[in-house]
């Protein structure tokens, strides 16, 4: 019999599955990003739905259901890590040793291999021995291991992981650090982060609570209502609150976090919600550029000036800490990519704020980059070939060209000068 708390977990669960499928499928600058965030947030529905299927009685019918989500349980912790330093560090993909994070979950999927392939009758009789009381699933499905010890550990594991994430993300507010992100650029997504994983300790905290309780009232029998239904409730008010700050923010949903919340204004914004390359929040065209003739300050006005801060803050700290001029042959779309800024709006920030073209702004990075180590003792001993592939010059003859066009001088005349002033 479903009763208010039972309807509350269903709306709760629908809203928590689309929103993952559309976190897993509808992103575009921060793919990686945003499934992250899907797979922390899909084992925390699928708890949500198994627990509604125990409790009604429904698991019954699909015995196969029961701890065929459970290794997902694991990657709550490490996926909500990821996410945050994947959006603080602006990360596109695993570092070497990401996939480690992941072995929890894989050695249990190991462990639960026997009662997976177990017949239908054995997994009917497990059921029938929960009898519709969620705290009786704990020690239930065992592997290799015992049930109870993963259900105790899972929640411990998350809470690490979470002091962690918490350290992470008070440390992007300190400007010393090397990979924090500007305070123009972080004061947008502050909030949401701050508010997501503040959301994620609530259940993580109430989960481990709720567990313990659940395993002392297991030897008395304890009802479902009497142990986990407060989780259930608290769980399911925050997926409607993640659900309905992404689909108020599309800046999230759709993967234009740190570029797109900022819309020219006069560029109107679209009154749906679109998919696939279309879901960007973003002008779908290239702004129009003006005949040279044109009145210059009528250029100025194609984006506005807050998104244009945006643009080149970002533009600045990823050639900074990034150092993507020293890769040979780098394009205008390569860059872009890199930045998660549609091309046209990068070409019209180099054109029109640093009234630059793109070679000369990259060069321009290059240069600075070979001054500052003509000014360490040890490079200046270097071959200039080596020190332009270094800075990201394809060849020796522009690296010539390009250095005195910038400096006035040629590379060996200026190391000397920078060797006689030492």
């Amino acid at each position: 019999m479903l009763d208010i708390y039972d309807v509350l977990v269903i709306g709760g669960i629908f809203c928590g599955f689309i929103t993952s499928i559309l976190l897993f499928t509808q992103s575009r600058y921060q793919l990686h990003a945003n499934r992250l965030l899907s797979m922390v947030l899909f084992p925390m529905v699928w708890y949500a739905f198994i627990y509604l299927l125990i409790k009604t009685g429904a698991i019954s019918h699909v015995p196969g259901l029961f701890k065929i989500g459970s290794p997902l349980y694991y990657l709550i912790g490490p996926c909500s890590y990821l996410y945050v330093r994947s959006i603080i560090m602006d990360e596109r993909r695993f570092r070497k040793w990401d996939w480690l994070h992941f072995l929890p979950a894989i050695l249990h999927f190991i462990d639960l291999i026997p009662f997976y392939f177990a017949d239908a009758e054995t997994k009917r009789q497990v059921i029938r021995e929960i009898g519709g009381r969620f705290n009786e699933s704990y020690p239930k499905g065992s592997g290799l291991i015992p049930a109870t010890w993963h259900v105790l550990f899972r929640p411990v594991h998350v809470l690490i992981y979470l002091v962690f994430q918490w350290k992470l993300l008070l440390s992007a507010t300190n400007k010393k650090n090397g990979y924090a992100i500007r305070t123009q650029v972080f004061s947008r997504i502050r909030t949401w982060l701050f508010s997501f994983t503040g959301l994620t300790t609530v259940i993580v905290i109430t989960l481990l609570v709720q567990t313990f309780l659940g395993i002392l009232l297991a030897s008395r029998a304890a009802s479902l209502a009497e142990t986990g239904w407060r989780m259930q409730v608290l769980m399911t008010i925050v997926f409607f609150t993640l659900s309905a700050y992404l689909f108020f923010r599309p800046d999230i949903l759709y993967g234009t976090l740190k570029t797109s919340s900022l819309v020219p204004a006069s560029v109107s914004k679209p009154d749906v919600l679109l998919t696939g390359s279309e879901s960007t929040g973003l002008p779908a065209a290239a702004p129009v550029i003006p005949d040279a003739d044109e009145n210059p300050s009528r250029r100025e006005t194609l984006l506005n000036g807050e998104l244009i801060t945006l643009y080149s803050a970002k533009i600045e700290e990823h050639l900074l800490f990034h150092q993507s001029f020293r890769k040979q042959g780098l394009s205008i779309n390569r860059l872009a990519d890199e930045l998660s800024i549609p091309t046209h709006h990068l070409s019209y920030v180099l054109n029109f704020h640093y009234k630059q073209r793109f070679n000369d702004f990259i060069n321009q990075y290059r240069v600075d980059y070979v001054q500052k180590l003509f000014r360490e003792e040890e490079w200046r001993k270097m071959k200039l070939e080596i020190l332009a592939t270094e800075a990201g010059f394809s060849s020796r003859s522009t690296f010539f060209m390009v250095f005195k066009k910038i400096t006035g001088l040629t590379p060996a005349d200026y190391a000397k000068q920078v060797a006689d002033n030492v």
